[in-house]
């Protein structure tokens, strides 16, 4: 998402975002420290003037392991199918 905001003075924005490990959050494209808002939300100070806000859900290295798992079942899967002779039959 990149979201536009104008401000006369500075403020702290509560991003619509549960806060979870892996969202990043840029301000005018340098990456900037995120807080978490009272109900666990996304919350990023933003100074006076016109900038641009940008977040993305990125990787961690939890989310890396957990993709890598599911890409090695995957493999062993289909070996098993190959091998059994069951070649994707459902």
């Amino acid at each position: 998402k990149l979201i536009k905001f104008q401000f006369g003075q500075g403020r702290e924005v509560d991003l619509a975002i549960a806060g979870f490990p892996g969202w990043q959050v840029e301000l005018d494209g340098q990456k900037i420290e995120l807080d978490q808002g009272e109900i666990g939300n996304l919350r990023v100070k933003v100074p006076a003037g016109e900038h641009l806000v940008g977040v993305w859900f990125g990787y961690t290295s939890v989310r890396l392991a957990s993709d890598l798992i599911s890409l090695l079942s995957w493999l062993i899967f289909i070996a098993i199918n190959l091998k059994a002779g069951n070649a994707f039959k459902i």
